[in-house]
């Protein structure tokens, strides 16, 4: 999926992940919920979206990586 594929959600989600975590340690779901303001089942969905697209990892415990293709559609 290329960026203009995207929906501004899905862009929405990963400039937040990224500002949110900069460095790349990974952030919790909780934490993006927080930020967007939105319901932790609207980023579960949001991140199975961003993971099947190739844009985010989802770890252990709910944690969330920027994978270099979302980092390069936050930036774009």
């Amino acid at each position: 999926m290329s960026r203009n594929e995207m929906t501004s959600a899905m862009l929405k989600y990963l400039k937040v992940l990224k500002e949110i975590d900069p460095a790349g340690r990974g952030i919790r779901s909780i934490e993006i919920a927080r930020a967007l303001q939105v319901s932790r089942s609207s980023v579960h969905t949001m991140m199975d979206r961003l993971n099947d697209s190739g844009c985010v990892v989802k770890g252990h415990y709910g944690i969330v990586y920027l994978t270099e293709k979302g980092m390069a559609a936050a930036e774009g």
